[in-house]
């Protein structure tokens, strides 16, 4: 296990991100990936396998620091997020792969670590998509008569 070296690695990388903070010294995000990079090459493991080291060590050494409940607590790291395009630009992809809607309600809420709700397990389909050549779909329930006046 290399626990100690990768939360050593945090804590100095912290430090210095403030010292250069303090300088008015700026560390895009590219600068992070590129040592983010390095650091996985320095350990001979992949990228994935590396962030999965970190997540592992703060999990085993940080939350338990968490008193009086540190099951409260978890880390995740949003590696999709960093390594695909955005997210307007996935769900584009993916509706136009599959042809319609491609997620529930509660499966987006818990993208963003949202509880679900009551009926959003459904896979809402608009009206104008068909399935299997299927040229018949469910018409819209027609609208409530008003009464005269």
């Amino acid at each position: 296990r290399h626990g100690n070296a990768v939360l050593e690695t945090i804590v100095n990388r912290r430090i210095i991100e403030q010292s250069c903070q303090a300088h008015g010294i700026a560390v895009t995000t590219q600068d992070v990936a590129a040592e983010i990079d390095a650091m996985a090459r320095r350990f001979s493991v992949p990228r994935d396998k590396w962030l999965e080291m970190i997540q592992q060590e703060i999990e085993l050494q940080i939350i338990p620091d968490f008193e009086p409940v540190p099951e409260r607590f978890y880390v995740e790291f949003n590696l999709r997020e960093k390594l695909t395009g955005s997210f307007e630009e996935r769900a584009d992809a993916i509706a136009s792969a599959v042809g319609g809607p491609t997620m529930t309600v509660n499966e987006a809420r818990a993208l963003d670590n949202r509880p679900p709700i009551d009926g959003g397990d459904a896979l809402i389909v608009p009206l104008n998509v068909t399935q299997n050549g299927n040229q018949d779909p469910i018409p819209a329930a027609p609208p409530e008569p008003t009464p005269a006046n």
